[in-house]
């Protein structure tokens, strides 16, 4: 019988690159965003399922994934809960951590009808999102980098000021130049 076992290390490897979180309510463009920077920015999707409260095989995991991302030379990227922001910053106190606040609760369940969601689906994940604005602005929000106001149809600016704001060096030097003359609107 072969075991394999798996080590992980307290030393990130020499990177400038560290975690890159983003949070917020459901539906607010967590997964759109991060996708978007998986394909454009050197992204890595750390991937691990959490509950609501890291446990110590869960902070193993983590720290495991995200030394293996690193590295490849590239940033570690999850969404997480609000909740989990403080934990998170425990294990990596240099993460990068964006929060998405929707413009107003109707854009956020405008959003959540344009996915097909149910209407006790829609009644959850508004509740859920209303705890993660409160939990956000009460505790958190000395965590995050920057809170960026997802509106009707800013999205391609918000892209454009996190790749600025956070990945300049994965940009080309084509979209350096593109996206110095634009100026977003947040």
């Amino acid at each position: 019988m072969t075991t394999t076992q798996f080590y992980y290390s307290d030393n990130i490897p020499d990177t400038n690159q560290t975690p890159f979180i983003i949070s917020g309510p459901p539906s607010v463009g967590k997964s759109s965003i991060q996708e978007y920077l998986i394909k454009n920015c050197d992204c890595e999707q750390i991937s691990l399922v959490l509950s609501a409260q890291l446990t110590l095989s869960q902070t193993h995991s983590i720290k495991y994934r995200i030394n293996e991302i690193l590295q490849k030379d590239k940033t570690p990227i999850n969404h997480l809960p609000t909740q989990l922001i403080p934990q998170f910053m425990q294990i990596y106190p240099h993460t990068q951590a964006i929060f998405l606040l929707p413009y107003s609760i109707e854009l956020l369940e405008q959003r959540m009808k344009q996915k097909g969601q149910t209407e006790k689906t829609i009644e959850n994940n508004l509740n859920t999102g209303l705890e993660e604005i409160v939990y956000y602005n009460d505790y958190v929000k000395q965590f995050y980098s920057e809170c960026y106001i997802v509106e009707q149809n800013n999205f391609d600016q918000i892209i454009q000021s996190i790749q600025n704001r956070f990945f300049k060096d994965s940009l080309t030097n084509n979209q350096q130049t593109t996206y110095k003359q634009i100026k977003p609107e947040i």
